[in-house]
């Protein structure tokens, strides 16, 4: 069957109006979606600078906070840490501007250290030692801990996935101690060097602590 030329000349015409219609339609899509692409990027970019400049507000804010108080304790110095401790948790806010504040002696020992309640209470170590799985895990515990109960923490051993996990317990040792007392801390330092050589194919005669 041949075609007339009138009916090709009409086949061509509706071919390059469909072409035309189609090479329209994707260069607006295109243009619509750069538009939008770039408005998007625009919104972000703004809320970016606002979050960063009302960042940068509350730790200008903050930092004179702390160069205020550190001014004002420098003749307090020769207090105990309790009273330098009372008094910051005095001049700062915890925890509307400060999760925790602490100090630190020129020699590198901790002087006070304050926490939130709120951030304190928050804490779980739970999920995390069930990531201890097939892992060496060695817990110590003072014998004389009232602030972290013997529940918890045994509940806490015990949901970890090991077979090479080893719960110690230090006797006469509160909890405050392992922070406070030299001898405490070099107890629990000899147990954890002790487990730590066993894990890696060495070995130790010590025996500072009661193994539970």
């Amino acid at each position: 069957m041949r075609w007339s030329l009138k009916a090709r000349t009409a086949l061509a015409t509706a071919f390059v109006v469909a072409l035309t219609i189609l090479v329209l339609a994707a260069v607006t899509q295109y243009y619509v979606y750069t538009s939008l692409k770039d408005l998007l990027q625009s919104q972000q970019d703004t809320q970016v600078k606002l979050v960063a400049e009302q960042l940068d507000g509350k730790l200008q804010g903050r930092a004179i906070v702390l160069r205020r108080v550190v001014r004002q304790l420098a003749p307090m110095l020769d207090r105990a840490p309790g009273a330098l401790a009372q008094y910051v948790t005095q001049a700062v806010s915890i925890p509307e501007a400060f999760d925790s504040v602490f100090a630190v002696w020129p020699d590198g020992d901790l002087a006070f250290s304050i926490e939130s309640t709120e951030l304190l209470l928050s804490y779980d170590v739970g999920p995390f030692a069930k990531r201890l799985y097939d892992m060496p895990a060695l817990m110590i515990v003072a014998e004389g801990d009232k602030i972290t109960l013997w529940d918890q923490e045994i509940a806490v051993f015990n949901s970890i996935p090991s077979a090479r996990k080893r719960l110690t317990v230090l006797p006469k040792v509160s909890h405050m101690s392992l922070y406070s007392k030299q001898n405490d801390l070099t107890i629990a330092g000899a147990l954890a060097a002790e487990f730590a050589a066993e894990q890696l194919g060495g070995s130790s005669n010590k025996k500072p602590g009661a193994n539970a």
